[in-house]
């Protein structure tokens, strides 16, 4: 992806609540409502408000800390950096930051209906 992201690029995440949390041995994907899924394969950071935790989604340990979010709706979804960093902010203000691989791997992807997004 190297488009160039508008403040309103991601606003298709806006509002859809995290229903399944599925595990594999190289990745995480994330199900939420309305078709919207969000694959990890990278380092992602958890912030909970009171502390963050640094995670990959190769890692099957790391994945219990995704599961706080079950049940969350997206708040607010943005670049944050010009390396395609992309902050997810979900109700109660947690928060999930997904990290692209400095090697150039596939770090995550997202999908939305005909959409679709990946570094």
């Amino acid at each position: 992806m190297q488009a160039s992201m508008e403040s309103n690029f991601f606003d298709f995440m806006i509002n859809k609540e995290l229903i399944q949390v599925c595990v594999g041995l190289f990745q995480v994907i994330l199900k939420f409502t309305d078709e919207l899924n969000v694959s990890i394969e990278n380092t992602y950071y958890i912030d909970y408000g009171s502390g963050s935790v640094e995670a990959s989604g190769d890692n099957i340990n790391d994945s219990k800390n995704l599961l706080v979010l079950l049940g969350k709706s997206i708040f607010s979804a943005e670049n944050v950096e010009e390396d395609q960093h992309i902050l997810i902010t979900f109700s109660d203000n947690y928060s999930l930051k997904l990290i692209p691989d400095k090697l150039g791997g596939e770090s995550y992807s997202i999908t939305y209906k005909e959409k679709e997004i990946f570094v």
